[in-house]
């Protein structure tokens, strides 16, 4: 890795960017990502992780999805590890809508390509002939060319009747062919939908219903299943440095992008994908945070340009990597304040649910227990009942934390975490303690955050209700 950052500027600002991604060291990138400081919790870096590789992906891939669109137009999509692809009806001009399903599995993803519209011929002459009498129009009202810049950049409640047609003609889906080979790609927008469910590991909350889709756009209105929408950067483009165009990332974005990275695969687009890779792999992108947001970056380009543009397996586990470091960060962060709270709970007699201890107007409910000599901490939330089991070492500190949210009637770990001198690291494969792996899926990613949330925000409030009892320094 070079020693000196590439930089931008943003008005009067320098601002960090990152290095171009076959100059990164991937290993040496995760470390200097995870060694940056930051004294507030970092659950957010994994989303901005994703982003970053979603970007890459998009620059790489791009025109690949128009080539899948012409494929599900033509003599179909071939499947991959059970994902088929259908055409999905639409009405929008530019778009391929796709629908992909497994049989016999629930949930499935709906697939938008956007190619910039093309006119029909007829179109395009219907559209020369309103120009002319806009022109004609704004002539008659005396309207300078600085005036008509402005009014198409900021169109006002004034228009003429040949504006007026213009812009209804425009919005008319009849008016545009149908996407062809070679059209410009525009955006990818992803989202899951409930069939019979989501897929495996995907809450219920990230996916959108079938009848959802009836006479909406997805990239106008409001679906709660969108895990990717996300354009090629074609406006802020320079020769050496990209930028993250319009992006926009959910929870399960990273599952929506191994699904469709899979699929490009199966249908032969590997090759051209990779080539794309090289490319872009000789460009730094702006940051617009600190330095840290180039670090975070800067692993994400390491890790996709490594599967050659796309998000595979190995990307995947990247982002595990990265997430579960995190976890152990925050985790790391709150560590000395769970012991003094389960005892004090205890002490002050909360422990058990029928007297247990409130706060955030009863967001928050927390008791304590000891069970077998580990202290046990539960805290109950709007989003899930959590239990957090503190061990000891021989010495009395505090070494080893288990995470885990009761579900079902039974508690699910989410979490583990041990202290090894003075850091605390992960053990979700249960390397260290022999313990179940614990799986990685966005649930057990936003239980564990959440139950972070939680148990900080209950030591704040119980250390302030009952501070006059703390013995005075």
């Amino acid at each position: 890795m070079r020693a000196d950052r590439p930089t931008w500027t943003l008005g009067e600002q320098t601002l960090a960017a990152t290095y171009p991604a076959r100059d990164v060291d991937l290993d040496e990138a995760f470390l200097r990502a995870m060694s940056f400081e930051r004294h507030h919790s970092r659950m957010n870096e994994v989303t901005d992780l994703i982003k970053q590789m979603a970007a890459f992906h998009i620059e790489a891939a791009g025109d690949t999805y128009t080539g899948l669109a012409m494929m599900a137009r033509g003599p179909g999509v071939t499947p991959w590890y059970g994902w088929h692809a259908e055409i999905f009806g639409c009405d929008v001009a530019g778009a391929t809508e796709l629908l992909l399903t497994r049989k016999d599995a629930p949930g499935g993803i709906h697939l938008s390509i956007r190619n910039e519209p093309v006119l029909e011929a007829a179109s395009a002459e219907r559209v020369k002939e309103l120009q002319t009498a806009i022109t004609q129009e704004l002539d008659a009202l005396g309207v300078t060319e600085r005036g008509r810049i402005l009014r198409d950049l900021f169109p006002q409640d004034d228009e003429t009747p040949s504006e007026a047609l213009l812009k209804e003609f425009k919005d008319q889906s009849q008016s545009y062919r149908t996407p062809r080979d070679g059209d410009k790609f525009d955006r990818l927008i992803a989202t899951i939908v409930n069939i019979k469910g989501t897929p495996a590991g995907i809450p219920g909350s990230d996916g959108s219903k079938l009848s959802d889709f009836a006479g909406r756009d997805v990239d106008r209105d409001y679906f709660s299943g969108e895990q990717l929408s996300i354009s090629r950067d074609i406006y802020t483009r320079d020769d050496d440095i990209l930028s993250v165009s319009n992006a926009r990332i959910g929870g399960s974005a990273d599952f929506v992008l191994q699904v469709l990275s899979g699929i490009l695969e199966a249908n032969g687009f590997a090759p051209v994908i990779a080539d794309a890779s090289e490319k872009t792999a000789d460009l730094a992108w702006r940051a617009y945070g600190d330095e840290h947001s180039a670090e975070i970056m800067d692993v994400a380009n390491a890790a996709i340009y490594r599967s050659k543009g796309l998000f595979d397996e190995a990307c995947a586990a990247q982002v595990t990597r990265y997430s579960r470091a995190i976890a152990a960060m925050d985790v790391a962060g709150i560590s000395d304040l769970l012991e003094p709270l389960a005892r004090g709970l205890i002490e002050k007699g909360f422990e058990n649910t029928s007297n247990a201890f409130d706060a955030n107007d009863m967001r928050d409910i927390a008791h304590a227990t000891t069970q077998d000599g580990i202290l046990q901490l539960f805290s109950e939330t709007q989003n899930g009942t959590y239990r957090m089991d503190i061990q000891f070492d021989d010495t009395g500190d505090v070494h080893r934390l288990d995470a885990q949210v009761t579900h079902s009637g039974k508690d699910v770990p989410v979490g583990r975490f041990l202290r090894q001198e003075e850091c605390w690291i992960e053990d979700y494969e249960g390397k260290i303690t022999g313990a179940d792996p614990i799986a990685h899926d966005i649930k057990a990613i936003r239980h564990m955050n959440n139950l972070i949330s939680s148990l900080s925000s209950l030591s704040c409030v119980f250390e302030d209700e009952y501070k006059e009892d703390s013995p005075e320094p």
